[in-house]
């Protein structure tokens, strides 16, 4: 409710549960470092083999790696760039399996302060103008696949590719559209209308070299269409934070989505998602995007008003819903990274996929092999 602030986050029902109906029992939360959870012998499917699963905070995903063949860590998922590195280590073992979810450009397409950004013709031009199928290869070394609108591949939701402007990189079809929207190359390089420079400042999370390195690649080649780019990384908290708050210093992020087996894209979409802060409303829609006929589609793809919830009527709605996004392009949605698991040689019983991520259903029955 308004006013409670994180209330929510500081409730003794949530830091420190005292009823489990999971496999493991909360037993201790170090803020900053762990959370351990300890055996639960009164769950429903049985009694875990293992005793405790401890979550452990690691702040710099760069030491995950490092963690891992030491022993400190059992199971995490590692960047790309430790790919080669993970799969020459003799007592661990890689999974990989289509992520459900996306990393992508977010725009404040009401941004007071870059008003370009409220043409779609200028967004248009930031997907023609940074080569994603280049940022697969060199950043996530080929473990992932281009996204140009919301639902992912592992989804029944999933858009057919062939109705969707797949936005190839295009350098010169960038710098039309910019012209298209009555900008000028001016003699530093920079379009600019009615005095406007176009320039902002593309935030991202600090401690990602992943995302840290799609900033800094987005930044030059946007500097390259004549788009002026600095980058910022923040404390993903505070991110996280000012954009769901709707702050006004946000003009574009690189973020991400996890999505879920229902592909229902209300919270992210919708308008009434968008947060406010003159009534400290937040929500998940902080590119300010608004559109009625992308409501319809939601709406629509939610509950159909002529009654037929099937999979394939409510698909429809949602292609309509991706055809409006795919055009107007409030995101690059950037890609779909391939996730890359990592786990100690000797745990069993483990099977990630894009609906159980790290395979967490199965968790009770994960037991470790004795070491030799």
């Amino acid at each position: 409710q308004p006013g409670q602030g994180d209330a929510i986050d500081r409730a003794p029902e949530n830091t420190a549960p005292t009823v489990s109906s999971g496999p493991f029992r909360f037993t201790e939360w170090r803020r900053g470092d762990q959370v351990v959870l300890t055996r639960n012998d009164l769950y429903w499917k049985g009694a875990p083999y293992l005793d405790q699963y401890v979550v452990k905070v690691v702040a710099d995903t760069n030491v995950l790696p490092a963690q891992l063949k030491t022993g400190e860590l059992n199971i995490s998922q590692v960047d790309a760039k430790d790919l080669s590195d993970m799969e020459q280590q003799p007592h661990l073992r890689l999974h990989r399996y289509p992520r459900l979810g996306y990393s992508y450009i977010g725009w404040r397409t009401d941004s007071p302060s870059v008003p370009a950004l409220h043409d779609k013709r200028v967004r248009q031009a930031l997907a023609y103008g940074l080569d994603m199928d280049a940022v697969i290869r060199s950043v996530l070394l080929g473990q992932g696949t281009k996204q140009v609108a919301h639902h992912v591949p592992v989804q029944w939701a999933y858009p057919d590719p062939n109705t969707l402007n797949q936005y190839p990189y295009d350098r010169a079809k960038a710098e039309d559209l910019l012209r298209a929207a009555g900008f000028t190359r001016g003699g530093d390089g920079i379009y600019a209308k009615d005095g406007k420079r176009i320039g902002f400042t593309l935030r991202a999370a600090a401690g990602n070299k992943t995302t840290e390195s799609l900033a800094q690649i987005a930044a030059e080649q946007y500097r390259a269409i004549g788009v002026d780019v600095k980058t910022k990384f923040d404390d993903f908290q505070l991110l996280v934070t000012q954009l769901t708050g709707g702050h006004p210093e946000i003009e574009a992020v690189i973020i991400g989505w996890s999505l879920g087996d229902e592909p229902d894209p209300y919270a992210i979409w919708h308008s009434s998602q968008i947060p406010d802060p003159a009534t400290k409303r937040t929500g998940y829609g902080f590119t300010g995007f608004k559109s009625a006929e992308l409501d319809r589609a939601i709406d629509q793809g939610r509950n159909p008003s002529d009654g037929d919830c099937s999979v394939a009527a409510r698909k429809k709605h949602y292609a309509t819903f991706n055809r409006i996004l795919n055009d107007e392009q409030p995101y690059n949605f950037g890609y779909s990274a391939t996730a890359l698991l990592v786990t100690s040689a000797g745990l069993q019983n483990i099977h990630p996929a894009p609906f159980a991520p790290l395979g967490l259903h199965g968790v009770h029955e994960w037991w470790f092999r004795p070491s030799r």
